[in-house]
């Protein structure tokens, strides 16, 4: 038997597809189970093939209740909220979910009725536990985030930096909520202000000879070559390359201000590689953030190509 055209409407891709059509070959009633709960075919993802058919067949002939299919693959039954295609998927992370806090995680769920930002909160979700699941607080900070990450694009990058310098604590994330939260972040942030100012701070640090200043697709590039202008453009733009002097000073990237109109846009980090043809070396975009890190504004990203097309030239 192949998944029927109501389950594949379910999933947004063919990865999903394909593995619901694999769930629905191992018994007729996979059907019903995934039209109740979809997160069944990326909370099943990650198990062995014969061990996971073999324990569906035997909860499918019985007829078990949902909640006891769910459980019995780790999957929290408030998942059953989600919507299929929200998942991309399997994700690792799924199974800590089990221990989250059901009612905020529902208010989570809720909180994203578009399977689109689903999909964005489980992509932040297992960026967050990649980045941080070598950490001794690995599984807390996890079902911290998945409880209290408020919709809307994050740079997950940004909170693991803070979560690793400041070494947070469990106690810290069983009295935090995400309106404490930010006020720390910033707090870190503005700390790179006074943690770089050293007995010369306006010191150029950078080895290439660069411009210091161009006006490229509409904004002007000002370039970051000081320990004081990294942690003024960090202060500024709540983010952290107030801490990229090291790698400015030994060559590794150059820093750019993206402005215009008298206001900072983004913040563009720029490294040389060797070109495709294997003989020269070219300037490449490395990184490119908005205020907080969040998306560049429009235009930023293609006059940043622009730019360093012009810094190979």
């Amino acid at each position: 038997m192949s998944v029927t055209p109501d389950i594949r409407e379910l999933f947004w891709g063919a990865p999903m597809r394909k593995h619901a059509d694999l769930l629905v070959r191992v018994h007729p009633r996979m059907n019903d189970y995934l039209l109740q709960a979809p997160v069944l075919a990326p909370g099943t993802v990650n198990h062995k093939s014969t061990q996971r058919n073999r324990i569906l067949h035997i909860m499918c002939a019985r007829g078990e209740k949902l909640r006891v299919v769910l459980t019995a693959f780790g999957i929290a039954p408030v998942l059953r909220q989600a919507s299929g295609k929200g998942f991309k998927r399997g994700y690792k992370f799924l199974p800590l979910l089990r221990h989250a806090n059901s009612s905020s995680l529902a208010q989570q769920i809720q909180r994203r009725p578009d399977p689109a930002d689903q999909r964005l909160f489980w992509d932040q979700l297992s960026s967050w536990n990649e980045m941080v699941r070598f950490e001794s607080a690995w599984c807390p900070t996890v079902l911290w985030m998945a409880e209290n990450l408020p919709p809307g694009d994050h740079d997950m990058g940004h909170y693991a930096d803070m979560f690793r310098h400041t070494g947070w604590t469990l106690n810290f994330l069983r009295t935090w909520t995400w309106r404490e939260f930010i006020p720390a972040l910033h707090r870190w942030e503005d700390s790179f202000a006074k943690a770089y100012k050293g007995p010369d701070p306006n010191t150029p640090l950078s080895p290439h000879a660069v411009p210091e200043r161009a006006t490229v697709g509409g904004f002007e590039f000002v370039h970051l070559n000081t320990r004081r202008a990294l942690a003024e453009e960090g202060s500024m733009m709540r983010h952290c390359v107030g801490g990229y002097a090291s790698g400015v000073t030994n060559g590794l990237s150059c820093v750019y201000s993206l402005q215009s109109e008298g206001r900072r846009r983004a913040t563009l980090q720029v490294g040389r590689k060797i070109s495709s043809a294997g003989k020269d070396l070219i300037w490449t975009v490395q990184q490119l953030k908005g205020r907080c890190n969040s998306r560049p504004p429009a235009g930023t990203a293609a006059a940043a190509e622009e730019f360093c097309a012009e810094l190979s030239a």
